[in-house]
């Protein structure tokens, strides 16, 4: 059975339509180096009623790039990388809304991007041959989420576990760092980061 949740947000004259679904075993939380048989790609637009002045609207869905092709300078191998073994996690909201992050993302079937989700906890796992940083827009774009200009108003908050809580990341999103164990909330209109406790293996 297929469950969808639809979301329009109006955002700076533009209806934003966030469309989610589940289907029974596409979204199961694969096992540490599983490859899931199916993740969400494409969600069909849920009916409206018509309206005089309906903005256009942008369906938002996650995704999987093509296998091996490198997206933000994050290569795709065989076998997940051991240089850097690090977890982040993230929350996407959206009025107040809570969007799940899907389990499976950056799995292609034949390799495995060097930052990915093995759960639907919003856990991103970076697991990479180089040492170096990765940053939020980096995960970002090989999930499919779109991009966000400066007048769409989303904002972020991270928590980097030094005992100050969750404090407003001054800049772009997309260049928030992914930091061993940073919780990071993102999201248009109000909401209110949570936080998560890592699992001891993490």
């Amino acid at each position: 059975m297929d469950k969808r949740v639809v979301l329009a947000i109006a955002a700076t004259g533009v209806t934003v339509a966030f469309l989610l679904g589940r289907t029974a075993g596409a979204m199961a939380s694969p096992r540490e180096g599983a490859v899931p048989a199916l993740l969400p790609s494409v969600f069909e637009q849920a009916p409206q009623a018509p309206q005089a002045s309906q903005a256009p609207r942008i369906p938002i869905a996650f995704s999987v790039p093509p296998a091996a092709v490198l997206v933000s300078g994050v290569g795709c191998d065989s076998v997940e990388g051991e240089a850097i073994h690090i977890h982040a996690q993230l929350q996407i909201y959206f009025n107040g809304f809570s969007i799940p992050l899907p389990a499976g993302l950056g799995f292609t079937g034949r390799c495995t991007y060097w930052l990915h989700t093995h759960t639907d906890d919003g856990v991103i796992h970076v697991e990479s041959p180089v040492v170096r940083t990765f940053r939020l827009g980096q995960f970002l774009d090989i999930a499919g989420f779109p991009r966000f200009g400066s007048g769409a108003g989303m904002i972020a908050f991270v928590d980097t576990q030094d005992g100050k809580g969750f404090r407003e990341f001054d800049g772009d999103y997309r260049d928030i760092p992914l930091t061993p164990h940073a919780v990071i909330a993102m999201g248009i209109g109000e909401f209110d980061p949570q936080p998560f406790a890592f699992a001891p293996n993490q």
